[in-house]
């Protein structure tokens, strides 16, 4: 896993390895703050998987599903084996998962106050999670809000569903006192123990979760720069 401040790589954005598709992306948004963001996080994933495969940045070709989730290209990458990835950024922070062992799914929220958080919850959450979120102390309710969103992301990017399958088809750790795993498969045909889940915090006021479809997991973290605050 790699995890950066996009602010701080930096901003000669003609100098990045992007296609002319990405270059394109980069100027539909409004401002150079955000084009920047853009333009260095579709950098630094190119670099992060050109490493991988041994290859230079701008060798690397996506494929796109039909919710916009990248994939390796296919037909550009035949030879390159099962390289999972996925991506996620919030802000100026970004967050790149890469594994050859099963699909994986990332998410980060900055912590931040949201006025609406307790009606969203009772909206989107699970039962039992929403009896959870409200058992929290009031100084823990909002870590535990976005334990349970960031968790349940990325779980549905792993899965490779996006929002399509609801936010309460099944249950995740909230509480920050204890471990983050998935509970419970109300709806889906799933077993908790075929997944994993990692919960970290790539910057002190930034939360982050990772879910993959295996057992066991080990995961190497990398900060740009250093360091990386984590909690397994």
């Amino acid at each position: 896993m790699w995890a950066a401040d996009l602010d701080s790589l930096p901003i000669a954005t003609d100098l990045y390895p992007l296609s002319e598709d990405e270059k394109r992306r980069t100027a539909r948004f409004r401002g150079e703050r955000l084009q920047h963001r853009f333009a260095a996080g579709r950098s630094l994933l190119r670099h992060v998987l050109g490493d991988l495969l041994n290859l230079p940045p701008d060798r690397v070709a996506f494929h796109y599903g039909s919710l916009g989730k990248p994939t390796l290209d296919p037909l550009a990458h035949a030879g390159a084996g099962p390289l999972h990835f996925n991506v996620s950024h919030c802000e100026e922070q970004i967050v790149i998962a890469a594994t050859l062992t099963a699909p994986i799914g990332v998410d980060v929220e900055k912590l931040r106050p949201l006025s609406d958080e307790p009606e969203l919850a009772s909206r989107f959450f699970e039962s039992g999670e929403i009896a959870e979120y409200f058992s929290l102390p009031a100084a823990l309710r909002n870590q535990g809000f976005f334990n349970a969103w960031t968790r349940k992301e990325a779980l549905l990017k792993a899965r490779g569903d996006g929002l399509q399958t609801p936010l309460d088809s099944f249950r995740v750790s909230l509480d920050p006192r204890t471990p983050c795993e998935v509970r419970a498969f109300t709806s889906l045909p799933e077993s908790p123990s075929d997944w994993s889940l990692i919960s970290l915090s790539p910057s002190p006021r930034s939360i982050a979760a990772i879910a993959i479809r295996a057992n066991r997991l080990r995961l190497h973290l990398a900060r740009i720069p250093p360091p990386i605050y984590a909690t397994l």
